[in-house]
């Protein structure tokens, strides 16, 4: 329905009286309350014309409003989901690293054992082959040079294909130790200790007797030195607690 321009009809209305010829003062003060009245007619629809517009306007606000509401709260139930979804593969990968941490540790204890056994067995074959006393009935110093070699190989060729276990630090301790008994085989070979029957004395050279008390020296006091810092490199290798 066609809304009705109120300004024109009330002109339009006053135009008619003044057609009519009678426009009198009785007539004028008539048309003064008519035209009073069509304002206040006119004033109250525009008013309510406003509180309309209003109202509208305000649902028209509070429809957008609640639409924005909606669309904000499933951005957040989706930016929540994605978030709990990445929180889960964080949480399956974290899991999945300590797996693998632990089975590295696992292998390393047991390398660490493994090698630490062959390094005593080989430090205690040594100690047997360039003790200064050999006593009667002992094994000859040929039998004993060539379990400590044998002893030497195993425990070289263990730590060639493990030393990716340990840092530099670790490698550079057991690659002296390794050093110091490599020099200890290769000098009681080039000097023919090992055809020795018994200890110093006598029957071998001034130059054997030297090279036999250096050898002596460095397995009983070198050795054990690098062995002491590597005990404390394991031992922190594996969390073991000194204090």
């Amino acid at each position: 329905m066609r809304e009705m321009n109120w300004p024109v009809a009330i002109e339009e209305g006053l135009k008619w009286i003044q057609s009519l010829g009678i426009f009198t003062v009785g007539t004028a003060a008539i048309t003064g309350i008519i035209g009073y009245l069509f304002k206040t007619i006119f004033a109250h629809v525009l008013n309510k014309q406003l509180e309309d517009h209003k109202t509208a306007l305000n649902k028209q606000i509070s429809e957008n409003q609640l639409a924005v509401n909606k669309q904000l709260e499933d951005h957040k139930t989706a930016l929540t989901r994605q978030i709990d979804e990445h929180k889960s593969e964080l949480q399956k990968l974290e899991n999945k690293h300590q797996i693998i941490f632990n089975k590295l540790h696992e292998n390393r204890a047991e390398t660490i054992k493994v090698l630490y056994s062959k390094f005593v067995d080989l430090e205690n074959k040594m100690i047997n082959l360039t003790k200064l006393f050999q006593a009667v009935g002992e094994k000859s110093m040929k039998e004993k040079a060539d379990e400590a070699s044998i002893s030497y190989w195993d425990f070289l060729s263990f730590y060639s294909v493990n030393r990716i276990y340990f840092n530099e630090d670790v490698c550079g301790l057991i690659d002296k130790i390794e050093k110091e008994i490599r020099g200890i085989l290769v000098s009681t070979g080039v000097y023919e200790l090992h055809l020795i029957e018994s200890g110093p004395g006598s029957n071998v050279s001034p130059e054997q007797t030297e090279i036999w008390l250096e050898n002596w020296r460095r397995i009983e006091k070198d050795v054990p030195k690098l062995k002491r810092n590597l005990e404390g490199e394991f031992r922190k290798l594996l969390g073991v607690n000194e204090g």
